[in-house]
Order: C-alpha cells, then structure tokens, then sequence
C-alpha cells in the first residue's frame, strides 16, 4: 500500500512541476528554460543574479501581479505598460514593493491564465534566491519583480 502510495505521490509530482529548471544565477541573470504554454505559445523564463541575505517572496505576490496584469488597458496603444504596488502586512514584518512591466497589450487576452505561470515564476524565483524575473514568449515580455523595503 504504501508503495503505491509513494508511485502515485511521485507521478503527480512529475505531472504537477513547473517543468523549469534554472541554470546557476550566481553570477548574473540565469534562463530557467522554456515550457509550452499554449498549443502555439513557448514561453521562456529568466531569473536575476541570486540575492546574498534572501528573505522568502510572499504568496501575496501573485496576487498582486495577476491583479494589475488583468488590468491592463487593450485601447491603449502604448506597448509598454508598468504596474508598482506597495505592501505592508504585519505578518511579513517587512514592507514589500510588488511590480510588473508588460511589454505588449496583446498578453490582456490570455491573463486569466497567466495567474498559474506567475505562481511557477513565483516559485522559480525563491528557489533561485532571486527578486527579479523575466517570462518571454513569441508576444512579448513581462518582467516581475518583489522587492523588501527595509
């Protein structure tokens, strides 16, 4: 029993991982890769130079980004669109700065989606001690960042 147990535990983890894997972010800004999105859709994740004293990024910080990349502007023919939030919660004992830049409106159309990629992202960036990331594809970028105010 508790064999099968471990198989089906360790399937559904295989099933369920990110399917990133980071090169060393040591030195400078590293690619994790690049996963299918979407039948057509590749997208490709880079993450900032690891931090030295990392504080752990807060779930929060999904939330925050899902929240402001839903509200992007289709009419606005800018390409560019930044986001800055500022959270401060008594739980994180530390104020956090929350931020995302889109590179392109067309992104507006799958952002329901786009929730479950920040939460991978998310992920990628506290295992990889890092504030900063990147996720590209054939649409454009978006770069996310979560940074602790002192």
């Amino acid at each position: 029993m508790k064999i099968r147990h471990l198989v089906i535990v360790a399937v559904l983890a295989k099933l369920c991982s990110p399917g990133y894997t980071c090169q060393d972010n040591k030195n400078g800004w590293a690619s994790c890769g690049d996963v299918k999105f979407m039948p057509e859709i590749i997208n490709t994740v880079y993450v900032s130079r690891k931090a030295r004293d990392f504080i752990r990024i807060p779930n929060d910080a999904v939330n925050m980004w899902s929240h402001y990349f839903s509200k992007l502007d289709i009419e606005d023919e800018h390409p560019f669109k930044a986001y800055y939030t500022i959270l401060d919660r008594w739980e994180y004992r530390k104020k956090w700065t929350f931020s995302i830049v889109v590179s392109t409106p067309e992104y507006y159309e799958f952002s329901l989606l786009y929730h479950t990629e920040f939460t991978k992202v998310l992920g990628l960036m506290n295992a990889n001690h890092a504030y900063q990331a990147t996720l590209r594809n054939k649409f454009g970028s978006i770069a996310l960042k979560a940074i602790p105010l002192v």
